[in-house]
């Protein structure tokens, strides 16, 4: 499998990468980051979802603060931790993730309290 530009960062809905990860057996796994308090789903775009699944998809939440709200700047100066929600698998998320647009694109979700743990997947690295 070929992971050249896996830690480039690609601006935009429309520019994304193949992956972010690739477990031991070839898996793929794309982590989505949270950031703001509003923030409490796992988002996936269902054009990427459906035009370039991977096996995996993890939420990550990042403590950033909003600077202006309304006009969505955060401060990413002052962000001082992460930490990793859980996941989802591709096949789990296909059939019991409803589709809403929340105003970025509509988009497959999964509430953080209902991910599965992240022990579990990372015993395929």
């Amino acid at each position: 499998m070929n992971i050249d530009g896996m830690f480039d960062i690609y601006e935009g809905q429309q520019n994304v990468d193949s992956f972010d990860f690739v477990t031991w057996d070839g898996h793929t796994v794309d982590v989505k980051t949270g950031f703001r308090s509003i923030h409490t789903r796992l988002l996936v775009n269902t054009e990427q979802f459906d035009r370039n699944p991977k096996n995996y998809y993890v939420a990550v939440k990042i403590d950033a603060a909003d600077v202006d709200s309304r006009q969505k700047l955060v401060d990413w100066q002052n962000v001082s931790q992460a930490r990793i929600i859980g996941y989802a698998e591709y096949e789990f998320l296909e059939r019991n993730a409803p589709v809403y647009d929340f105003r970025e694109g509509p988009a497959r979700w999964r509430y953080y309290n209902q991910l599965m743990g992240i022990d579990r997947l990372l015993k395929e690295f």
